[in-house]
């Protein structure tokens, strides 16, 4: 979905060409938040689940909330492009439930994709359309807030009983911890907090050892989960965690390709990157209003 909506927004043809297929995207994630609400809120069990946790559709409710948050930007960018008041109530609807469910799923991911993506969108589009003195809407600027008062009122919504609603405030406290442990080793110390990092944090800084000690040509491709036992314990040396095993990979795309491609990996990605943004920059430098929407959904499912 990035991928074709970064080639359309690049090619000279009209945004109301392919805004079916933009609807048609919102449509399918609104289907999927709309199950994961009904888990959060209602214990609907009739889509069996690994964990007590809503995930919708999605094994995992990090993927699902992946999904969603690549979904976000194409639901604000619709409420935009709809050339009717009608047409624009329904994408408010549908951005109302994708931001609900990114809420419920408690992902950090979800969460920090939730704030950042919303941000880069309004940022071009409303700077873009100053410069340009494009005029908005008046009901676009109403309809977005009435997303966001419903978005925020219903996050105040009680859980089912049996949603594990401590995985989130616990995950970021831990994630706190591992941040200053990063900083300041001397946490060591701290029994107490330093019993309760693992997991993930230190998945991330094993890794970060790897790439330290094989940056000139990685590990090789595909070689992550065969090299990644020599630095299981490299953090944290007296723990053991799942993570240990052969299975294990580096829950971060980025860390991951780096570390089995090295620096000419990077810089490649760094390019790819760069000129995927130089590209876009171009584009909406002569771009009609419905273009600059258009540049601002992509850069946010780019971002998500």
């Amino acid at each position: 979905a990035c991928a074709l909506a970064c080639f359309l927004t690049l090619l000279p043809i009209r945004p109301e060409d392919f805004r079916w297929l933009l609807a048609g995207l919102v449509t399918g994630a609104t289907f999927t938040a709309l199950i994961g609400i009904a888990q959060y809120l209602f214990d609907v069990d009739w889509y069996k689940q690994a964990t007590s946790l809503a995930a919708s559709t999605f094994l995992n409710k990090n993927f699902a909330a992946h999904y969603l948050a690549v979904a976000l930007p194409v639901s604000i960018g619709l409420v935009f492009l709809s050339k009717s008041t009608p047409a624009r109530i329904l994408a408010t609807i549908a951005l109302i439930f994708i931001g609900l469910y990114l809420v419920y799923a408690r992902s950090l991911n979800g969460w920090l994709a939730g704030l950042a993506v919303p941000l880069v969108f309004f940022s071009i589009v409303f700077f873009g359309w100053r410069r340009k003195s494009f005029q908005v809407p008046k009901s676009i600027p109403a309809l977005l807030a009435v997303a966001l008062l419903a978005i925020v009122a219903g996050s105040f919504l009680p859980p089912a009983p049996d949603q594990n609603t401590n995985y989130s405030s616990a995950g970021l406290r831990t994630l706190g911890d591992a941040a200053t442990l990063l900083v300041d080793p001397s946490i060591r110390q701290d029994k107490e907090r330093y019993r309760k990092l693992g997991g993930r944090e230190a998945l991330f800084r094993n890794t970060w050892s790897m790439i330290r000690e094989n940056g000139a040509l990685g590990v090789g491709i595909g070689q992550f989960t065969a090299e990644y036992p020599r630095y299981a314990h490299r953090f944290l040396p007296e723990r053991r965690s799942k993570y240990d095993s052969f299975e294990c990979y580096a829950h971060n795309d980025y860390l991951q390709f780096v570390a089995e491609f090295g620096v000419p990996g990077a810089i490649a990605l760094a390019c790819l990157i760069g000129g995927a943004v130089w590209l876009l920059f171009r584009t909406g430098r002569d771009a009609t209003p419905d273009k600059l929407v258009l540049l601002a959904l992509t850069a946010g499912m780019l971002l998500a």
